[in-house]
C-alpha cells in the first residue's frame, strides 16, 4: 500500500500495526491456509499466473504461438524444476493449492476476471491497495463497482448488502471509505421520513 502511495506522491502511512494487520488479512484472503509456507505461496502464485494466462490467451490470440510457448515455459519452470528434483513436497503443496483455487474459481461470479478468483475478501483488499489508503467511495458505491448489477436489486437488498460490506470494511484493515450521506443529503431521505409527495406549482 505504501508503494502505491509513494507512486502517487503521497506520504506513506506510518501505522505499523495497521499495515501488519492489512498484510495478514491480505495473505489470508490471497493464499488461504497455504499462507504460512513460502514454498506454498510460490505454488499458489504459479497456479494463479497460469490460469490467468489461459484467460488472457482468449483475448490475445494475435500474439502468436511462438511467444505463447515462451511464456508457458517461463510459467512452468518451477514445475519442471520440481520434476527434475523429484520434489515430493512441491507436488503435495501443488495439490492443496489446486484444490483451493479450483473451489474459489467455481464459486466466483465472474470467472473471466484476472485469475478467475473473485472471492469477496480478496477483492476488497485489492481495492484497498488501489485506493492506497485514501477514502474514495461509500460502501454503496463500492458495491456498484464490484457488481454492475447491484443497482438493479431491490432497495431493501441494497441496504442490507451496504451494511454487510460496511461492517466487513471495518473488519479488514480497516479499509478506508467515505460515509454514506445522511439526513437530507441521503437519496432516500423522503422515503425514510415518509414525507408527503411534493406539490406541483
Amino acid at each position: 500500500m505504501n508503494a502505491e502511495r509513494r507512486r502517487r506522491g503521497q506520504k506513506p502511512t506510518g501505522d505499523a500495526v495497521k499495515l501488519a494487520k492489512f498484510k495478514a488479512d491480505f495473505d489470508q484472503a490471497y493464499y488461504g491456509k497455504l499462507r504460512h509456507s513460502e514454498k506454498a505461496r510460490r505454488i499458489v502464485d504459479l497456479l494463479r499466473a497460469w490460469h490467468g494466462r489461459q484467460i488472457t490467451e482468449q483475448w490475445n490470440k494475435a500474439e502468436g504461438e511462438q511467444l505463447e510457448n515462451q511464456i508457458r515455459l517461463v510459467l512452468l519452470s518451477p514445475f519442471l524444476n520440481a520434476v527434475r528434483a523429484l520434489d515430493t513436497e512441491f507436488f503435495k503443496l501443488l495439490a492443496q493449492a489446486a484444490n483451493m483455487l479450483s473451489s474459489r474459481i467455481c464459486n466466483s461470479k465472474d470467472k473471466a476476471i484476472g485469475t478467475g478468483d473473485t472471492s469477496r475478501d480478496k477483492r476488497i483488499l485489492e481495492y484497498a491497495v488501489e485506493i492506497a489508503g485514501t477514502p474514495a467511495h461509500t460502501p454503496h458505491e463500492i458495491n456498484v463497482l464490484f457488481d454492475p448489477g447491484f443497482s438493479k436489486l431491490r432497495e431493501e437488498a441494497q441496504r442490507a448488502k451496504n451494511k454487510k460490506l460496511h461492517d466487513r470494511l471495518h473488519q479488514l484493515g480497516p479499509v478506508p471509505h467515505k460515509d454514506e450521506p445522511r439526513g437530507k443529503a441521503s437519496p432516500n431521505y423522503e422515503k425514510d421520513v415518509k414525507l408527503p409527495p411534493k406539490r406541483r406549482k
